[in-house]
């Protein structure tokens, strides 16, 4: 951060502070931060006027278009402070890929599933706003803070667009000379998004995909490529589904199957996913008790082996 602001400013015509750094996002570096008038605390999120790009002003006016939605922050104040754009809102716990690292980069499946729950009522939320997010990813996901660690929030809206126009007219398909998204984690992309096309809703939804198989597996099979844009294009191409969740319950590989087959302008079936992992969900015995695996708990069988697949699934899953 420049010197233009520094711990203990006070900002927003005197009704906030500003404390230490927390970490840095997609746009902008964020800080721990205390609202004067109630004493509550707050995230303060800042972006220097030296940036090539700034994206928080967009981020604010999407993020209050979502707010009073479930699992969306709120925002306080935007504006301008020593050279600075600003953003005060709401504070969170960890981002689920702090979580994840801090789980020795894996979830349990049953974590996976709970979470697959939350994050694509999430993602649907979004698009029924009319927007697409375009940068889902670990980082761009954390948990709360008052509500028992449980509830998943989406973050991170400097990428986010329009995919309806105010008349309801869908974004066209086209094709760009460059992929014209800041700091995307080339990991969770898209198919489409590599070659460098517009983005819709079926790209949320394949990014998605890839960041749940990357939490189950750990792994995903182009990370070896990531520093190599033609390579990890190619690899990623030529990944089969099957090989991309190897290991992984059959639902993923139909989950993916069928994003990969949305039309550009084409409705998800969010209802039809979210029952699918949910059934898988029950069928393996779990209880919908959003006991995470970042969550301190007694020591518990995690199945009812009453069913073959059940089964199959736990010799994979408890090695």
């Amino acid at each position: 951060m420049s010197s233009y602001m520094s711990f203990g400013t006070i900002f927003g015509n005197g009704k906030y502070l500003l404390g230490r750094k927390l970490g840095s996002g997609s746009h902008g570096d964020v800080y721990y931060g205390k609202d004067l008038h109630s004493e509550e605390e707050i995230a303060i999120k800042v972006e220097s006027w030296d940036c090539e790009e700034m994206f928080l002003s967009h981020e604010f006016q999407v993020a209050k278009m979502l707010e009073g939605g479930t699992g969306f922050p709120t925002v306080r104040w935007f504006g301008q402070e020593k050279r600075h754009n600003v953003i005060a809102m709401q504070l969170l716990g960890s981002s689920l890929n702090s979580l994840l690292q801090q789980n020795g980069n894996k979830f349990s499946l049953k974590t996976v599933l709970l979470l697959a729950d939350q994050l694509l009522e999430r993602v649907e939320y979004l698009h029924n706003k009319r927007f697409i997010h375009r940068s889902i990813k670990p980082e761009n996901f954390a948990i709360g803070r008052h509500d028992g660690n449980t509830l998943v929030y989406m973050i991170d809206f400097g990428n986010a667009k329009r995919y309806l126009n105010k008349s309801g007219e869908h974004i066209k398909c086209k094709v760009y000379e460059e992929l014209g998204l800041a700091n995307c984690d080339s990991r969770h992309q898209s198919i489409s998004a590599l070659q460098r096309m517009e983005r819709s809703r079926r790209d949320d939804l394949e990014s998605l995909g890839y960041m749940l198989i990357y939490m189950l597996r750990g792994c995903l099979p182009w990370d070896n490529a990531m520093n190599d844009p033609v390579l990890l294009k190619q690899v990623k191409m030529g990944t089969s589904i099957n090989t991309l969740c190897k290991g992984c319950p059959e639902e993923f590989s139909k989950y993916m199957a069928y994003v990969r087959s949305l039309n550009f302008e084409e409705t998800p079936d969010y209802a039809v996913v979210r029952e699918m992992f949910k059934d898988l969900f029950f069928n393996l015995g779990y209880e919908y008790d959003a006991k995470f695996d970042w969550i301190p708990q007694e020591k518990q069988s995690i199945f009812t082996p009453s069913r073959r697949q059940g089964l199959e699934v736990r010799k994979i899953y408890t090695r």
